[in-house]
This record gives structure tokens, C-alpha cells and sequence, in this order.
């Protein structure tokens, strides 16, 4: 201010605190430059668009999938940058919120310039403060991996769908009471009751009375151990009131966290095959009868037969007559032998395979002045119960045709196939190498030439083999080989 004298005496000053408007442009300031970031580094498309459908912001991955870059696209309008029908699809859309003012979300498939996508797509509208629409913001995620991932989940339902509903088994759901909570349509196929006067029922009001028992224990054992089990065998009854053979399977069925949420189980409809087992078995039986009885009347008659040529031998006949006597006691003695090979041959596989301890067998037919070394402690083979007559014929073998046999060395192991080997090695003269194949030749040798033709036979029942390996003159060695599944150690 100024004096009389136009002299400024003193000077007046006003001055504005305005530290909260500066501390408030700075946080914006952050703020803004926060949100930029987590924008510009998104997993998702971000961008703003004005009502016209010009571009005011977008990020770059939104860019990227354009093929461009942010600078390229802001101040474009959608016209500029999509086919007219394309962009009109989007005006529509952009109408449509600034007239309703509220957020869409949509799943789309889009084509893009960098290829096809699954989007899941947001369109929020932005207000003013009068309450309209200036702008919206978009935020688009690329949903292609999971959609993928559905469609996929889709498919592999159809095609189990599809595979339970025409499927001959029958596929079941059960709880551990025994109670139905899913079976296939051919449980109404095969035993005439419908599918939903089965669900929610005990499986007992199926079952057999008899086997019902057989039944629980069965599902509990899967209970209890959480293992599956395969093949039990029962009796079901039909809507009609027969009553059908079923063999069955159960399973646990686990979620991620290894909980188990349910039983699966499969059932088979066996009624034909043991029908035709129960025939097959009476005609053999019948077969079995006959020829036992054939074999005994025959054994008889030659027993006769060798009696009187004895006793003629005994008269002392003309030298033709006692050579035609002693061909003909030969001939008897062939024919009893053959018979002998008949019987042994008719009980091959009339029996179930069994598990068989090799060293328990072997030391059963071993000769009692034979020395043995072996090596089997643990392995247990599954075999035709005629098992032992194997190492019977081939400690046999050795004792009549190795002339110099003391000794027999027995060794089991796993080969490089993982099958056992049972190596059965004597210390006699061997065996030519022109005999190595014949020797399982029936009727081939020099007594009754059945012996390994018999042990081959028996082994093939389970799918074992017998092989000659031996180097003449330096002993015999047998090589039996034991496929996957048809041994097992006895320690485990």
C-alpha cells in the first residue's frame, strides 16, 4: 500500500495453505499411475471406449490381440477396425448398455486378428455425475483353455454315456449298504425289472437268498480294504422268477483327495457259458466213465492174454513159435503202456491250475540217493496239479538215459523278459543236438517215448515251456519258462 507521499510504507501479503491440494494431485497422481500399471500388465484385455465406439484406451495385451500396438488404435473408431458388420454387432451392444445403463457379460467366440478365441467379456457403463452414460469399459478374458477343457469333459461323457447305456453288462453305482444309486439300462435288459424300481434298493432283493450272504461279504471285504475285488460268482433272480448266473466286479471310486465317494461295479450275465460248462463237464464226466471202464476190461483181457502166452512159453515150443510169443508179449506190453499214457493224458487239465511251490514238488519226486542242489526257496508257479510228474519224468530221464548222472542242480530267477526261469540241469552225457527238438515227440525215445512229450503238454496248459539247452557230453539241461502272471514269491 502506498503513502500519502506515494511511498509503500509497507507491503500486504496473503498467502493459501494448499498442501492438501498437492498431497491429493500426488496420490492421484499415484493412483493413476497404479491403476496404468495393473492395467498395461493385465492377464486380461482391457479398454475404454467413448459412446461413438471410439477407442480412448486399451492396453497392450488388448493391442496384441489386434496384431498392434496401443498408440495404433486410440482415436479409432470400431468402423475403422472391423468389417461394417462386425462393428455394427458392437454398436448395437454399446447401445444397448448406454440405453439400459447396467454391466453385460457374455461368452463369445471371436475371430480376431491373431487367431480364434473363447472371450468371456464384461461391458460395464461409465456414469457421470448426472447419471449418464459417457463411456464404456471392457474387460475381456480369454476363456479358449477352458472351453477347450469343457468340450473335451463334454465329449468324454457323451462317449462313456454312450458306452454304459449300450453295453451288455451291467454297470452299477452301490453305497456301502449295498443300496443301487445308478445301474445301466441293461439291468432291465437282463433281468426285466426298470431302472427306477432298482435305484434306492438293496442289491439283496436281486440276489439269490443263498447267496446273499456270499454278496455282503464281498462288498465289505471292498469296504474295508478300499481294493477292488473281480469275479465273484452268483445267483440273481429275474422279474420272471428264473434265476441267472452273474459274475461281478466292484471298485472304489476316489475324488482328487483320495476320499471315496462311491462303489463302481460291472455284472455279466454268465447263465449260458456255465450252461454249457455243466455240459461240457457231465459229457466229459460220462467219457471219463466209459473209457476208465474200456481201459479196465481191455487191461483185463490182456492180462489174460499175457498169462497164456507165458504159459505156452513155458511148453517150450519150436524157436518160431517162441519168437512169435515173445512179439506178441511185446505188443501186450506196448498196448498196456499205451493205455497207461491214455489215463495220464485224459486227467491232464481236468483239473483247475493250482499255485505249486517248485521246491515242495521237486523235493516230492526227488530219488531218494540222488543228490540235489537247488535254489527255489520263494517262487511258487501256477500249474496243472500234474505238475510233479514234470520233474518226476525229467529225474526219471536222467537216472535211465544219463549214464553218468550223480548229480541234478535245480535254479530258479528272473530272465531278462521278467519271466522265471527254472533251469533243470543234470551232470550225465547230455543230449545230441539233433535230439534236442524230438525228444518232445510223442512216441520219440527209447522206452515209452511219452514221458516229455506228457511234461511239455502239462506245462502248456498255463502257458509254461520246456526247452532242451544242454551241451553233449556235458550234461542235460532243461530250461522251463515261466510267463508274467503264472508265478508269484512266496515272501511277498
Amino acid at each position: 500500500m502506498r503513502g500519502a507521499d506515494n511511498e509503500i510504507p509497507f507491503l500486504l501479503a496473503e498467502g493459501r495453505d494448499i498442501s492438501r491440494r498437492k498431497l491429493a494431485e500426488i496420490a492421484l497422481k499415484e493412483s493413476e499411475e497404479k491403476y496404468r500399471l495393473i492395467a498395461e500388465n493385465s492377464p486380461d484385455m482391457i479398454f475404454f471406449l467413448d459412446t461413438t465406439g471410439t477407442v480412448r484406451y486399451i492396453n497392450p495385451l488388448g493391442a496384441r490381440a489386434m496384431l498392434t500396438t496401443p498408440e495404433n488404435l486410440t482415436g479409432k473408431n470400431l468402423f475403422s477396425l472391423f468389417r461394417p458388420e462386425i462393428a455394427e454387432k458392437y454398436m448395437v451392444a454399446i447401445r444397448g448398455i448406454v440405453a439400459r445403463r447396467i454391466p453385460v457379460r457374455n461368452e463369445v467366440f471371436e475371430h480376431l486378428p491373431s487367431g480364434q478365441f473363447w472371450l468371456d467379456v464384461r461391458l460395464i457403463p461409465l456414469l457421470d455425475p448426472s447419471g449418464s452414460v459417457f463411456g464404456i469399459l471392457g474387460l475381456i478374458h480369454d476363456i479358449s483353455h477352458r472351453k477347450q477343457a469343457e468340450n473335451a469333459l463334454r465329449e468324454s461323457e457323451e462317449k462313456y454315456r454312450l458306452l454304459v447305456e449300450n453295453t451288455h453288462d451291467i454297470i452299477y453305482l452301490i453305497k456301502p449298504d449295498g443300496v443301487f444309486t445308478f445301474v445301466s439300462p441293461s439291468f432291465t435288459e437282463l433281468l426285466g425289472y426298470r431302472m427306477e424300481d432298482v435305484i434306492g434298493q438293496s442289491f439283496q432283493k436281486f440276489v439269490h437268498p443263498d447267496d446273499i450272504a456270499l454278496c455282503k461279504e464281498a462288498l465289505d471285504a471292498v469296504v474295508s480294504t478300499g481294493q477292488g475285488m473281480a469275479g465273484v460268482e452268483y445267483r440273481v433272480i429275474h422279474a420272471n422268477g428264473s434265476v441267472r448266473v452273474h459274475t461281478s466286479s466292484v471298485s472304489p471310486i476316489a475324488d482328487k483327495t483320495g476320499t471315496v465317494m462311491t462303489y463302481l461295479g460291472n455284472a455279466r450275465d454268465i447263465t449260458e457259458m456255465k450252461q454249457v460248462q455243466n455240459a461240457i463237464k457231465e459229457s466229459n464226466r460220462k467219457l471219463n466213465l466209459l473209457s476208465s471202464i474200456t481201459r479196465h476190461d481191455v487191461a483185463n483181457q490182456l492180462t489174460v492174454m499175457q498169462g497164456y502166452a507165458q504159459l505156452a512159453a513155458l511148453r517150450k515150443p519150436d524157436p518160431v513159435v517162441t519168437d512169435f510169443l515173445l512179439k506178441i508179449s511185446s505188443s501186450i506190453e506196448t498196448i498196456q503202456h499205451q493205455f497207461d499214457f491214455a489215463k495220464t493224458y485224459q486227467d491232464m487239465g481236468a483239473h483247475a491250475p493250482v499255485w505249486v511251490a517248485v521246491r515242495d514238488v521237486i523235493e516230492s519226486v526227488r530219488p531218494p540217493l540222488m543228490n540235489l542242489d537247488m535254489r527255489c526257496d520263494s517262487w511258487e508257479i501256477f500249474a496243472d496239479p500234474m505238475i510233479s510228474k514234470v520233474f518226476l519224468n525229467l529225474f526219471d530221464n536222467a537216472a535211465r538215459y544219463g549214464q553218468t548222472v550223480t548229480a541234478v542242480t535245480v535254479r530258479c530267477g528272473l530272465n531278462e523278459d521278467g519271466e522265471i526261469l527254472i533251469t533243470f540241469a543234470d551232470n550225465g552225457i547230455g543230449i545230441p543236438l539233433d535230439e534236442k527238438q524230438k525228444i518232445f515227440l510223442k512216441g520219440y525215445g527209447k522206452h515209452t517215448g511219452f514221458g516229455l512229450f506228457l511234461a511239455r503238454e502239462i506245462l502248456a496248459i498255463t502257458g509254461i515251456e520246456i526247452h532242451e539247452t544242454g551241451m553233449h557230453g556235458k550234461g542235460a539241461t532243461f530250461e522251463i519258462t515261466v510267463p508274467k502272471g503264472a508265478y508269484r514269491s512266496a515272501e511277498k
